[in-house]
């Protein structure tokens, strides 16, 4: 008998050891009409992180199931369903914004930084106050509740690929730029002008994040497109749309898996610093790593309205256009050559 209950006692040790690969996947590409919303590239992003994940317990969140309820009640479930030692991953590809912080005094930019889910709209209206967007504290919270979950070998990573998206723990034609996010502050319209002027000059700071802490829960590696006042570009690779991280993410793990996390990492530094040069990725961990090199340029470029946004020219088009007017000069000029 006392042999059967130490058999017991070890095999439920072994099961509770025994760790799991799981991962949240939310993208928004099609929000609603009225939103504000320009269309992007989400589902793109979807369908090479899910093969890049074909490993993990999946789940997925796309356009209408990723509205703001649908978001948390999966990271709860998400949660629930943890175990200690586990590897958690959440990844969005969506829009991001920068709102009137519910507490002034704890924002060095004086803003916070926000995702936007399917049922969230870029503006402040009477009948929308912006409680559907995910801003940053609701993010940390769902965070920690996981690393706790996790335990002290476990592994917490949240990937986001959407504008402003670093501090998240604290449609178009074709031929146009895309970005993940709107330039124009959620709760703006409602401040008088002397405290709007006051936000467009300080949302430029540099936030000095406090340094995330192991406190003897899980690890936790946030890995961002861009800093919280930047904006971040879609990429076109062989004609189609993705998001700059969504991409690099994928390609870092076609060329070196992801069985070394820090590899795989060092492969996403370095494919951002060809296809988003604009922007500057940022990691902020509790695991002994950084960013191989610190980028030695980043293109500066102002920070554009959604329309400007849409009325920015693809460069490709430029050079159609330019060489079919060359074109059109040399047959002009050759008939009058002939004629003379």
């Amino acid at each position: 008998m006392k042999r059967f209950l130490l058999l017991c006692i070890c095999i439920m040790q072994c099961l509770s050891s025994f760790s799991e690969k799981k991962a949240l996947l939310i993208g928004v590409g099609h929000y609603p009409k009225d939103s504000g919303w320009q269309e992007i590239s989400s589902a793109n992003d979807i369908g090479l992180l899910k093969e890049m994940l074909c490993s993990y317990d999946l789940q997925v969140l796309l356009d209408k199931e990723a509205t703001h309820e649908n978001i948390k009640e999966s990271i709860i479930s998400l949660c629930n369903k943890t175990h200690k030692g586990d590897t958690i991953l959440i990844h969005f590809s969506c829009h991001g914004q920068q709102m009137l912080p519910q507490n002034d005094k704890e924002e060095i930019d004086n803003l916070d930084e926000a995702l936007v889910p399917y049922d969230a709209y870029s503006t402040q209206t009477q009948i929308y106050d912006g409680r559907n967007h995910l801003r940053d504290d609701e993010m940390k919270n769902y965070l920690n509740s996981i690393r706790k979950a996790a335990g002290t070998n476990g592994l917490v990573l949240l990937t986001i690929d959407a504008c402003f998206s670093d501090s998240m723990d604290k449609g178009s034609k074709k031929d146009k730029t895309k970005y993940r996010g709107g330039a124009s502050i959620f709760g703006a319209n409602v401040l008088s002008s002397e405290k709007l002027q006051y936000l467009l000059d300080h949302r430029n700071v540099e936030e000095t994040e406090m340094p995330l802490k192991k406190q003897g829960i899980a690890d936790i590696l946030i890995l961002s497109a861009c800093k919280s006042f930047q904006r971040n570009r879609e990429v076109i690779i062989r004609g189609k749309g993705y998001g700059s991280l969504s991409y690099a993410m994928y390609y870092s793990y076609k060329n070196f898996g992801m069985t070394d996390l820090y590899r795989w990492i060092d492969g996403i530094y370095n494919e951002m610093q060809d296809i988003a040069f604009t922007q500057t990725p940022q990691v902020r961990t509790t695991l002994e790593y950084s960013f191989p090199i610190k980028q030695s340029f980043t293109k500066k470029i102002p920070i554009e309205s959604e329309q400007d946004a849409n009325e920015t020219s693809n460069p490709k088009a430029i050079v159609i256009l330019t060489i079919v007017g060359l074109l059109i000069f040399v047959l002009i000029w050759t008939k009058l050559r002939n004629k003379s």
